[in-house]
């Protein structure tokens, strides 16, 4: 028997509707599977035991599917990431009176995993987006071009606007895998081996404060088995809080010193 007109286009609807549902993941999946920050400065942190994060200034949250908005200052550089539930955290980079960067992508997350990370800027109306963070960024080997041309079609999902409430066009500005890079930037071998390690397996590299020395860092924290039975703790509350992911499975990396900004 044949359906009347009415059911087929509400059927229609119905299908379309399950196929959008289904493509969604997919499209996040792009973006790249969720993993914890590379490493975590001192500074970051408002508490060292348990373990809790410095909010960052005016984070903006947004969710395809949802009303919420982002509105971008022109010339202010943001930090961004997408979480492992999809949702778009922005908020303004931070610098002390000597230059120094105070933010950094974890804050975004309070630690947890995220997709992908970088600094958005605006002039004009064109918003440029990149790959430029060391924790959920260029670090990561499985990172590419794709991702962030994925990362880029998930924010033309929600509004993200000027100050008018004008919607941006966003362009891409890819900055490599450090694995690609002929040159290491900032990081030596070491750091490379550790970052690649801890991106894999998951735990927190504890690092003192970007401006500060070894020395820096508490009293009890200065040797390494110290800062590894910290990074155990830690990591086992953010399992008991259900924040583990495939990749938290191994005892975590710890190191004295990195060199990467974000």
């Amino acid at each position: 028997m044949r359906a009347s007109a009415p059911r087929a286009i509400a059927f229609a609807v119905v299908v379309l509707a399950a196929v959008s549902a289904r493509a969604e993941p997919a499209e996040l999946a792009a973006v790249g599977q969720p993993k914890p920050p590379a490493y975590i400065y001192t500074d970051e942190l408002a508490e060292l035991e348990p373990m809790r994060f410095r909010k960052p200034r005016a984070m903006q949250v947004a969710r395809p599917g949802r009303a919420a908005a982002i509105r971008i200052q022109p010339g202010v550089r943001y930090l961004w990431v997408i979480d492992k539930d999809g949702s778009i955290r922005v908020a303004p980079e931070s610098r002390n009176a000597r230059g120094v960067e105070t933010s950094g992508h974890p804050l975004l997350t309070g630690g947890g995993p995220a997709r992908l990370g970088g600094v958005m800027v605006m002039r004009g109306r064109v918003l440029t987006v990149d790959s430029d963070s060391g924790r959920y960024g260029y670090l990561d080997p499985s990172m590419s071009k794709s991702s962030l041309e994925a990362a880029a079609r998930w924010m033309n999902k929600v509004a993200i606007t000027d100050r008018a409430g004008r919607r941006l066009r966003l362009e891409t500005r890819y900055v490599p895998s450090i694995h690609d890079r002929r040159e290491r930037g900032p990081l030596d071998r070491a750091d490379l081996r550790l970052a690649r390690y801890v991106q894999r397996h998951g735990g927190y590299v504890l690092l003192p404060p970007r401006d500060g020395t070894h020395s820096d860092l508490p009293t009890r924290l200065r040797t390494s088995s110290q800062r590894l039975g910290w990074s155990k703790r830690a990591r086992q509350r953010w399992q008991r809080r259900g924040t583990r992911t495939r990749h938290q499975r191994q005892r975590p990396a710890v190191k004295r010193r990195a060199r990467s900004s974000r």
